[in-house]
């Protein structure tokens, strides 16, 4: 969730298309590598257009009451925390992204694991919030229906300096409800960083779950 220290009050949100129309099939390809893994566990997707762009626009919404909030300082994380909960599978995140070593957790361990990855993610975040500054608009542009992989939905993000960066998210109903499983910009899946975040984080402590568990919780 790359924003920033936007201060969401000033932040607009509309429709349109995005300044820059024209996809790379291969990099929308390479983006969501990591999304339809995720994907692969999981039942037809059966929401709509109208229905994903809404449940965007609402995420959106609830962004700019914390930046808002915020006032050009660090965002409040655990804030932060309970609206990623709250608006995305955050237990298939967290398990996609501990790849193999999921298998090697304990009950216990899943559970404890996830709530440190929660953790570790609303505090990525609210810091990477701080990489925009000025009065950015934020905008839904184009749909993409991906069939049993989710609606991909575009909302590019104008900065003042004329920058446009293309933001687009992944949501389904695979979990039960309406959550987002992914957010994809310039064509990076984050679930997939994550993961290789992750990966290295376990591998520096020599494959120790309890290790990585409490690496999560103390960043």
């Amino acid at each position: 969730m790359r924003l920033s220290r936007m201060r969401m009050s000033t932040l607009q949100t509309r429709h349109s298309q995005p300044s820059d129309p024209k996809l790379s099939r291969r990099s929308l390809m390479t983006g969501l590598t990591g999304s339809l893994a995720l994907a692969a566990w999981s039942p037809a997707f059966a929401v709509t257009k109208d229905v994903a762009v809404a449940y965007i626009e609402e995420t959106i919404a609830e962004l700019r009451k914390i930046l808002a909030k915020a006032a050009g300082r660090t965002v409040d994380a655990p804030e932060l925390r309970r609206t990623m909960i709250a608006r995305s599978n955050m237990s298939q995140i967290a398990r996609y992204c501990a790849g193999r070593a999921w298998r090697d957790m304990s009950d216990d361990q899943k559970t404890r694991y996830i709530d440190a990855f929660s953790h570790y993610i609303s505090v990525t975040y609210a810091r990477r919030f701080n990489d925009f500054s000025g009065t950015p608009v934020i905008t839904i542009g184009r749909t993409n229906d991906l069939g049993r992989k989710g609606m991909l939905v575009e909302s590019p993000i104008a900065m003042p300096n004329g920058k446009v960066y293309r933001v687009e998210w992944l949501v389904s109903d695979r979990g039960g409800s309406v959550q987002i499983i992914d957010i994809v910009i310039e064509g990076i899946s984050l679930a997939a960083t994550q993961r290789d975040e992750i990966g290295a984080m376990l591998d520096k402590r020599s494959g120790k779950i309890d290790a990585l568990i409490s690496a999560l919780k103390e960043s």
